[in-house]
This record gives C-alpha cells, sequence and structure tokens, in this order.
C-alpha cells in the first residue's frame, strides 16, 4: 500500500517519462495484489492504475480523471465477489447530522474567507474573469459555480479520503502513517 502511494504520489510530480515508469510500476503491484486477492491493496491499487492511465492518455482535467476511476472502482468493487463490502467508507448512513453541521460550517467559513479577500485585498482578477467565465447571466453563473464546487469537492474527498485513506487505514492501521501518505498522495494532485 506504501508504496502504491508513493508510485501513485510521484508519477503526478515527475517528467511524463518518469511518470510512465511509475505508472508501469503500479500497475505491477496492482497485479501481484490481484494475484494475492489483497482486499485492501486490490481496489486501490486498480483505483490507481485508472488514475495513472488516465493522466498519461493525456486526459487533462484532474476531477474528470478521478470521477471516472471513482466510478470504475465502485464497478470493480461491487462486481468482484470477493471485494464486496471492502468500500465502508462509503456506505450510507456515514453523512449524519454532526457530518452535515460541520460541512455547513466549512462551506460558510471558506465563503467568508474568499469573501473577505477580495474586499480586502482587491485583487485584479480581469484576467481570470475573462479566461475563464463565460459570458452567462449572473444566477446561472452561481449555480453552475455552486455544481462545479460541489462535484469537484465530493470527488476528490471520495478519492483522497475515501479509497486512498481507507485503504491505508485498513493496511497500517488508523493513525499518522496512513494520514500522512494520503496528505502526501494529495499534496501530489497536478489541480
Amino acid at each position: 500500500m506504501v508504496s502504491v502511494t508513493l508510485l501513485f504520489t510521484a508519477a503526478s510530480l515527475v517528467h511524463r517519462n518518469a511518470a510512465i515508469g511509475a505508472a508501469s510500476g503500479t500497475a505491477v503491484l496492482a497485479v501481484l495484489a490481484w494475484y494475492k486477492r489483497c482486499r485492501a491493496a486490490a481496489p486501490f491499487s486498480t483505483f490507481c492504475v485508472i488514475c495513472l492511465g488516465l493522466a498519461l492518455s493525456r486526459v487533462t482535467y484532474f476531477p474528470v480523471v478521478l470521477g471516472v476511476a471513482l466510478l470504475c472502482y465502485a464497478g470493480i468493487v461491487r462486481g468482484v465477489p470477493w471485494l464486496r463490502g471492502t468500500a465502508t467508507w462509503a456506505r450510507w448512513g456515514s453523512f449524519d447530522a454532526t457530518v452535515r453541521f460541520l460541512s455547513l460550517a466549512a462551506w460558510l467559513l471558506s465563503a467568508a474567507a474568499l469573501l473577505s479577500w477580495y474586499l480586502l485585498l482587491h485583487p485584479n482578477v480581469a484576467d481570470i474573469l475573462e479566461a475563464f467565465v463565460p459570458d452567462l447571466p449572473l444566477g446561472l453563473l452561481i449555480v453552475g459555480g455552486l455544481i462545479f464546487s460541489m462535484v469537484t469537492a465530493a470527488v476528490e474527498e471520495g478519492a483522497f479520503r475515501g479509497v486512498i485513506l481507507h485503504a491505508l487505514d485498513r493496511s497500517l492501521g488508523p493513525g499518522f502513517a496512513a494520514l500522512l501518505l494520503q496528505a502526501l498522495a494529495f499534496w501530489g494532485d497536478p489541480y
């Protein structure tokens, strides 16, 4: 698990030729995990191979890479009998009132911080607006921005805190080492 996480992280940080080597190493570890029927490593390493394969095939928008990999991961875990039940992080019922409250608090705090940054520093965002914001009505832009943020955040959380952290917790035990390796993989996220 540690090797797969490090190879996955390295592939996003290095030159394309080295990334191909890291992806190949991850694929070898995935084959070994499937051969040994390792319930923690097989779906996780497959997820990483799918991500690296999409990235190396020039899919440039990383949330799409993670989203496709998550869908493949879900299909594999559901479709392979000996892997069923390994994705306990994705079970219904874990989004309780406390999680909803903390999510809302984080959303409000983030919005307040971004608004404060804009009002206090008066940054010049004309170039960003021209390059990335289409000429659409304000209401549609707000709805689109909210949907984009929620989907991107959900995909990243599902990938990094769901698949990767869950697999590391199962193999290393919950604690600092698993959290550090997961954070390292998130830091290596190219977007």
